[in-house]
């Protein structure tokens, strides 16, 4: 897995991460929550390098230590998968807040000595009952508990500050107006509820036959789409551990020191089973042992170039008989594991390859291949009927849906009027705002465009698509927002906003400093991911 994992993976748990991280300043000192007590020894070696200057091995490990702490205290124990991506989520916050602190000083953004000491020195983590530890302790708990010279330490330190004061200045453009703040209100509170009719193809399909005409004229300017699948044949040997049992042997000397250097195992109310009645047993043990590790040797060391016939591969290693399969195709393979068809589908014809499949081996060779050919017009005569069938429906459920809209207009906009005199079943939606739509309508037009309806203009004015199917619809009711209401939430709507708007433009500042820097990571940081 690369570094590009950083670039292109930002997704809501990276961001969400480095939002709080970002805001709250914690990187640095590479602790959520608390900090890192974990090692002995000063950590070296560089990270990351961000426009030539280091982000060292010991700021990362502090920081990715600390998150997988707090995330196994919130989720217990984490899968590898999510202890990689808490790895790496790491590593890109430090390389952000390195871009930060190197652009506060593009802006001229400085922290002098004095700074960085009032910070030290006010910072409850270097505390005891409220008053500084001393600078003994503070150097001390920095090199033993940290793993960091003081040094590297304080020019992380001071990186922290000056992006503190960037993400300030940031934080001071987002700006909302009350106009703004009621919109958006209305957009989470507003509510309406609908009248619909909705037009399905189903309503229509079995009233539709296509003629022989329609099908065949269908079937000629469709021909490439009707082709047969191109299948595969194979010759293959399957086999297991259990392939090398006569090739191991277990001598009476072997049993007998077994048995005389584990004799604990075969106690019995505190007395030891006499070795003839447990000899089977220790062969039993040892053989299988030594039979996969047999397997294990043939299988690593197996050379498909060495292979000239399976048979004689077979006879020569007890592996079994040879088979052969019938035609199968990607979708259809019978007893043939998926992994294997898919390894006989990236090998020409008679070649050798070896696949492993749970606790088994196949050994295979790919002897035919069958192409694709078009299928012929009576093999496919009923998928296009039933291909036509559905297309007529459809259109069918559309033009109704149209003749029905222009019977709504003339009489007036009254939907529910019309479709009893048509006799249609009229549905209703439930209440809904902007941001969360009707169940009963999948439709991002109608949501939007319904909150332009009002009782004097009630109907939507076309058709919509929702899914397979065709709505008409008009207002029932309108829940507008009450002023005292927003009154009373303004200020935390304002919060809300102002927050998303401070997130947003650190968001795309980073973005930006970001595709202009040269970021080159340590390569040997993580172990390869395949």
């Amino acid at each position: 897995m690369g570094f590009d994992f950083l670039d292109n993976k930002q997704n809501l748990l990276t961001r969400a991460l480095l939002i709080m991280l970002a805001l709250t300043f914690v990187i640095g000192f590479g602790y959520v929550g608390g900090i890192d007590l974990g090692g002995q020894g000063t950590a070296s070696g560089t990270a990351v390098e961000v426009n030539g200057e280091k982000v060292t091995y010991a700021q990362f490990k502090n920081l990715k230590d600390s998150l997988r702490r707090q995330f196994s205290q919130n989720q217990g124990e984490l899968p590898q998968q999510a202890l990689d991506y808490i790895n790496y989520t790491a590593l890109n916050n430090l390389v952000e807040l390195k871009l930060l602190s190197q652009k506060a000083k593009e802006l001229g953004l400085r922290i002098s000595d004095e700074e960085l000491a009032k910070d030290i020195t006010s910072n409850p983590a270097f505390q005891l009952d409220g008053v500084f530890v001393g600078k003994e302790n503070y150097e001390s708990f920095i090199t033993q508990r940290l793993n960091q010279t003081v040094g590297n330490f304080e020019e992380s330190y001071k990186d922290e500050l000056l992006a503190r004061k960037l993400v300030s200045i940031i934080n001071e453009s987002a700006k909302v107006t009350d106009e703004e703040l009621l919109s958006l209100y209305k957009m989470k509170n507003e509510e309406v509820k609908l009248n619909y009719i909705s037009f399905t193809a189903e309503g229509f399909i079995n009233s539709i036959n296509p003629n022989e005409q329609e099908i065949n004229n269908y079937y000629q300017e469709n021909k490439n789409s009707f082709k047969t699948e191109e299948k595969r044949k194979i010759e293959y040997l399957n086999f297991g551990p259990s392939n090398f049992e006569s090739a191991v042997v277990v001598s009476e000397e072997e049993l007998k020191a077994y048995y005389s250097a584990y004799t604990d195992e075969f106690k019995e109310n505190d007395k030891v089973k006499p070795f003839e009645d447990v000899k089977k047993e220790i062969e039993k043990k040892l053989k299988e042992t030594r039979v996969e590790k047999v397997y294990n040797e043939f299988v690593s060391g197996f050379e498909v170039s060495d292979v000239k016939s399976l048979e004689k591969l077979s006879a020569e290693n007890s592996l079994g008989k040879v088979a052969m399969s019938e035609f199968f195709s990607r979708t259809d393979s019978a007893d043939i594991p998926k992994n294997v068809v898919d390894k006989t589908y990236s090998i020409e014809k008679n070649d050798v390859s070896i696949v492993f499949d749970n606790s088994t081996s196949w050994i295979v060779r790919l002897v035919e291949i069958q192409e694709n050919k078009e299928k012929e017009f009576s093999e496919v005569k009923e998928e296009i009927t039933i291909i036509l069938k559905k297309e007529k429906a459809k259109n069918a459920a559309r033009v109704s849906a149209d003749e029905t809209l222009k019977k709504v207009e003339s009489s007036n906009n009254d939907l529910v009027k019309t479709a009893r005199n048509l006799g249609f079943t009229v549905n209703e939606t439930a209440f809904f705002n902007r941001t969360k739509g009707p169940s009963e309508i999948n439709s991002e037009d109608i949501i939007l465009e319904s909150f332009q309806l009002s009782p004097e203009n009630p109907l939507l004015p076309k058709v919509y698509n929702s899914g397979e199917n065709f709505i008409i619809a008009s207002l029932k009711e309108k829940k507008p927002i009450e002023t005292n209401e927003f009154e009373e939430n303004k200020f935390s709507v304002k919060e809300q906003e102002i927050s998303r708007q401070r997130r947003e433009i650190l968001s795309n500042w980073l973005d930006k400093i970001r595709s202009q820097a040269k970021i080159v990571p340590n390569k040997n940081l993580f172990p390869a991911q395949g």
